[in-house]
């Protein structure tokens, strides 16, 4: 019976530690400041049943591949 209800008081914790991942469509900038932040909680969190969609502003995606080029 404790081995019952430790491992229920167990189950319970280590799923309220969980993170929720990433599902849906993702705007850059309105969801994400910039791409390196959407793709850093990507890396973190992972990608849920369905996945995830970053639909990304044309100005935020030439500006990130001008910064690229110039390194």
């Amino acid at each position: 019976m404790k081995k019952n209800l430790l491992i229920a008081l167990l189950g319970i914790l280590i799923s309220g530690l969980s993170y929720a991942q990433l599902t849906g469509i993702k705007n850059i900038p309105a969801d994400y400041a910039t791409v390196a932040l959407a793709i850093n909680d990507l890396n973190t969190q992972g990608v849920g049943i369905g996945g995830v969609i970053f639909n990304i502003d044309s100005v935020i995606l030439k500006h990130s591949v001008h910064q690229q080029l110039e390194k």
